[in-house]
């Protein structure tokens, strides 16, 4: 994937479409999308085999955006982020049909967001609307009778935000094409 995107950045600045500074750039942007784009669409694909791809995107969003905020590990190649991410969203499906106590997952989630505001100040609007959004979304989910919407929700954003307070072999890789 790397080499893929390098042999595209080289060719951008062979032909002068960008200077020799910005390829770096060029190559890590294009590295970040067609990864992004290639594991969603794994995602995608897998959630239309096993289940419906209502839920199927509900993850997508939930996995995506909560990663966005609250940050945390980030695999150190395009290789390992991708069977991380495929592992994680079925490890996710396997889970929710377990009946395992989803109130409370919902209020340590909530604690854990809350601790999140210590750490990420600068966020802090962004993870408070999270929380409103994370907030209405399962009130509609309860209010629809979406119990399995809600629990992928609630399950999503829980293993994102333990994932996010764990740092992997001791060291954090914060610059990857990971989520």
């Amino acid at each position: 994937m790397q080499t893929f995107c390098e042999l595209i950045a080289n060719y951008c600045v062979k032909y002068k479409v960008i200077d020799a500074e910005g390829a770096n750039a060029l190559r890590f942007g294009i590295e970040l999308i067609v990864t992004q784009v290639m594991t969603i669409g794994a995602i995608l694909l897998i959630g239309i085999m096993i289940s419906d791809i209502k839920q199927c995107l509900l993850f997508c969003i939930c996995f995506v955006s909560s990663r966005k905020l609250f940050e945390g590990y980030h695999a150190s190649t395009f290789l390992r982020c991708f069977v991380l991410t495929i592992s994680f969203y079925l490890f996710v499906e396997m889970v929710i049909k377990l009946e395992i106590p989803y109130d409370l997952l919902n209020v340590v989630s909530c604690i854990m967001i809350y601790q999140s505001l210590k750490k990420h100040d600068e966020k802090r609007n962004k993870i408070i609307l999270f929380t409103l959004f994370y907030s209405v979304c399962i009130i509609g989910f309860y209010l629809l009778e979406k119990t399995q919407y809600i629990h992928l929700y609630s399950l999503t954003l829980f293993l994102v935000l333990c994932l996010g307070n764990v740092t992997f072999g001791g060291e954090e890789h914060k610059h990857s094409s990971c989520g």
